[in-house]
């Protein structure tokens, strides 16, 4: 995984699929909006246990090539579109809840996509998505494929909360960005 994190930034899981895209674009509207950096990190998903990085069948440096060259196609859309946004890229050779769960903690926003190129990609809501909602240390934002629209007043900010510490913070957060953006909350 690179190194190169910022306290500040918004990052986005992409490994180039539909929801992926649709997740890019909005991630580079927001880092826009905010003037934050974007960080574009793709997890290749080849450790998942321990004795995976060591067994010799797969090229650990080829894989994690492939993982940055991914990252750096996202990229390369990025500044096409948004040349102002400040774009940096990651490869992992973890899987997708370790990698966007490590950065999350340098990150002011997190974005991804419904569902990817995972095993449960079929699903209304992905495996990663699931997983990183539950696990990440910053906001996550979840974008339907084919939406790009950012908050305002009429796209409103949804939480869900069940009275927990964690869904009070939840609230706390939601309001926050309903203010920032200029949109209505709802729980």
């Amino acid at each position: 995984m690179s190194s190169q994190t910022h306290s500040r930034q918004v990052v986005v899981g992409y490994d180039a699929s539909s929801p992926s895209e649709a997740a890019l674009k909005w991630a580079a509207r927001a880092a826009k909006k905010r003037d934050l950096p974007l960080l574009v990190l793709h997890a290749a998903e080849r450790i998942q246990y321990t004795q995976d990085e060591g067994s010799g069948v797969w090229d650990k440096s080829r894989a994690l090539a492939d993982a940055k060259d991914v990252a750096t196609g996202g990229a390369e859309r990025v500044t096409a579109s948004f040349p102002d946004v400040e774009v940096k890229t990651a490869g992992s050779l973890f899987t997708a809840k370790v990698a966007l769960g490590e950065v999350s903690t340098n990150s002011s926003m997190m974005v991804l996509g419904t569902n990817g190129r995972g095993k449960a990609g079929s699903f209304l809501l992905g495996s990663t998505a699931y997983a990183i909602a539950g696990y990440a240390r910053c906001p996550v934002v979840i974008v339907q494929d084919g939406s790009n629209e950012l908050p305002g007043p009429d796209r409103p900010i949804v939480v869900g909360a069940n009275g927990t510490p964690g869904s009070e913070r939840a609230i706390e957060t939601a309001i926050d960005a309903a203010h920032e953006w200029g949109s209505p909350s709802r729980s």
